[in-house]
């Protein structure tokens, strides 16, 4: 069942919590506080009036061959495919991704690569087979502009994640990192990626990257979707607080010094309002992995286009 968040925020928001719920019952008990504790600020209160325009993004990855077993797709304006369409990366499996992709109804499709789809990482075989489906938008490290109900919406895509057990095309070393992310546009409205941001939605061990999540502190799109974490799959809302830097920084610190076997996680529990959600700020993030995560089929998310972003501090226009 596709996970929705329109008028209200409130059912995302219970679904968010069961997915934190899963993931932290195969963790210590201090890790899965620290999440669950930051899942209570995840939003209850409407992001918009049922009078002003939404725009409907309908999201999934990593389906790794499986796209003739899963649900029908739900209506929307935008389907976005996040990477990992295929399972071997053979031409073969990228064209029968790629014909579903291209059957959809939506009015604009959009996908990017991930590690599996070796096809697309040589360019001759990628040209090829891109023309042959003109209706679908394929970005690798790129932007694109789409008109969408009267408004001008930009996207940028990229197939690239950190290099670890799974190896292939479109990966990166955790020393590449910083530069690999630094030029993504900050004038974005939607960012897509095959790898997670670290500490959000990405799994146990946090094994998201800390580059990327660094970076989304100078972007802050309305949406950013990716997987590559199938474990990681979820939606989650980030308001670009205090206690969200501190979170993350607690995460990054624990990744980069372990405690050592028998100490307890670095990471303690904390307490903290409710945060409003603000369409002007917040970031919804969707780890949209359709195999093997707490849940299955699309993650769908509407976007109130009529709220005009909020100038990014100048201290984060840069990577921090």
């Amino acid at each position: 069942m596709a996970q929705r968040t329109h008028a209200s925020l409130r059912l995302a928001t219970v679904m968010h919590r069961v997915v934190a719920l899963r993931r932290g019952l195969r963790r210590s008990s201090l890790q899965f506080m620290d999440r669950r504790t930051y899942a209570q600020l995840q939003p209850c209160k409407s992001p918009c009036s049922d009078s002003e325009p939404l725009i409907t993004v309908v999201c999934i990855s990593d389906t790794h061959n499986t796209h003739d077993h899963l649900a029908p797709l739900p209506p929307g304006d935008i389907l976005i495919h996040a990477g990992d369409f295929t399972n071997s990366g053979t031409e073969e499996e990228t064209h029968a991704a790629l014909r579903y992709l291209s059957s959809a109804p939506h009015p604009h499709k959009v996908f990017i690569a991930g590690n599996h789809d070796i096809a697309l990482a040589h360019v001759q075989k990628r040209d090829a087979i891109l023309a042959a489906y003109p209706n679908l938008i394929y970005l690798e490290h790129t932007t694109a502009t789409l008109r969408v109900r009267g408004r001008d919406l930009n996207i940028f895509g990229s197939p690239y994640s950190l290099k670890g057990a799974n190896p292939g095309p479109f990966q990166y070393t955790p020393d590449e990192g910083e530069s690999r992310w630094s030029n993504i546009p900050p004038s974005i409205d939607i960012l897509v990626t095959h790898s997670p941001p670290q500490s959000h939605l990405d799994g146990a061990g946090w094994k998201g990257c800390p580059h990327l999540c660094a970076r989304l502190w100078g972007v802050r799109p309305r949406l950013h979707v990716f997987g590559h974490i199938h474990k990681g799959q979820g939606l989650e809302r980030v308001p670009w607080t205090h206690q969200q830097r501190k979170y993350e920084r607690a995460v990054a610190e624990e990744v980069e010094k372990p405690p050592g076997e028998g100490e307890g996680s670095k990471i303690t529990p904390w307490v903290g309002e409710a945060v409003p959600f603000n369409p002007a700020v917040d970031t919804f993030l969707v780890n949209a992995a359709a195999v093997g995560g707490a849940g299955q089929g699309p993650v769908v998310v509407e976007l109130n286009l009529a709220k005009k972003r909020a100038p990014i501090p100048k201290k984060y226009q840069i990577l921090r």
